[in-house]
């Protein structure tokens, strides 16, 4: 196999870590000292105020996130409730499948800078994926953290799903594909996997030689092999109390769960890049809804002071009826929005599904 062996010498860079102490009484108190950073690190960029978690000023600096490379995407692309693209193209022409706008927008400068000539073997891709992995992930935080100082598990969620979008532009089945950015892109990776495909051995060579054109099976392994690297690179600034949940079999009644700090840095990524893109996204939507939804009822709650009485709205606080009455005329419309999407993904995803049967599970 080309890449069946992890490559020696990985590039560290996009995530380097200080030396450690050499001598045993100071390794010790280097190891104490990393393990309460650890812990107190909710207390570095969260502090108290009322009941309520408030970021502080300077911690993104204070983690190394300052580059302003996705500065010219669109910023809200994890606002709450931000309407999905439903009449984009995807490569599924005949069923218009909704785009998320963390997806649409994605932080993919570094990838775009990508020239095949100055790829000369896996290395210097995996350099340049690991850059453009961190920088999506410290996105992710900088647009994140600040909304959920005291639910950093979202930074979680966010980061595996664009972890699996990276995975699949990598190897050329992203369903954006022909939108004219990720065109360029995809025409520079394959640049750059034909001259990483050149300087293989022969005998490695010959598994693809059947697809040259987009060495589709080459990436995939390329990726599968570096792939615990880049999910490194973009967990790389996450917060201790970030934490992912992993569930895998072995229960001796239900699976088992685990949970990581960090998002998981220093373990295997989630397997959601082995999952098709379409079935990521619908679950991204429905995840999106609820947590809409939940946002919006929550700020119904007032309501209570706006009753119905005879026919009449009683209020016992001034304003509370007209305040209710936006609210729910808010609620009302993100219903209505939200479910015209769901009917647009329900005719597209059912024809996916009934393809999918049709050609035994490879549709």
């Amino acid at each position: 196999e080309a890449f069946d062996v992890r490559l020696k010498n990985l590039v560290t860079g996009a995530c380097p870590k200080l030396p450690e102490p050499k001598y045993c009484v100071d390794k010790t108190a280097y190891d104490i000292r990393k393990e309460n950073g650890k812990k107190s690190d909710n207390n570095k960029y969260q502090k108290q105020n009322g009941g309520t978690c408030k970021i502080k000023d300077d911690f993104l600096s204070s983690i190394g996130i300052t580059n302003n490379e996705c500065e010219s995407k669109k910023n809200d692309r994890f606002k709450i409730g931000e309407k999905w693209d439903c009449v984009g193209d995807t490569t599924d022409a005949k069923n218009k499948l909704c785009v998320p706008p963390r997806r649409k927008y994605m932080c993919l400068k570094k990838l775009e800078d990508i020239i095949g000539d100055n790829i000369s073997d896996s290395n210097t891709l995996l350099e340049k994926i690991q850059d453009v992995a961190k920088s999506e992930g410290n996105d992710i935080i900088k647009k994140i953290l600040p909304k959920y100082p005291c639910s950093e598990d979202v930074i979680c969620k966010y980061m595996k799903y664009s972890f699996a979008d990276l995975g699949d532009i990598v190897r050329g089945r992203d369903l954006l594909r022909n939108d004219p950015d990720q065109v360029r892109i995809q025409r520079r990776l394959i640049n750059a996997f034909t001259k990483i495909y050149s300087n293989l051995e022969p005998s490695k060579r010959m598994k693809y030689q059947n697809d040259i054109t987009n060495l589709y099976e080459l990436r995939s392994d390329w990726w599968d092999t570096n792939r615990k690297e880049i999910w490194k690179a973009m967990t790389c600034n996450a917060p201790y109390d970030a934490k992912i949940y992993i569930t895998k079999e072995g229960g001796y009644i239900s699976p088992l769960t685990w949970t990581k700090n960090h998002c998981g840095h220093n373990d295997d990524p989630p397997d959601y890049d082995y999952i098709p893109q379409p079935l990521r996204w619908i679950s991204e939507w429905s995840e999106q809804f609820c947590l809409y939804q939940k946002h919006l009822l929550e700020s119904m709650k007032n309501c209570e002071n706006c009753k119905k009485n005879s026919g009449e709205c009683k209020q016992s606080v001034h304003g509370s009826c007209v305040d209710c009455k936006k609210k729910c005329e808010k609620y009302k419309k993100f219903v209505e929005n939200w479910k015209a999407q769901f009917e647009i993904q329900d005719k597209a995803y059912k024809e996916i599904y009934k393809n999918a049967t049709n050609n035994g599970g490879n549709g």
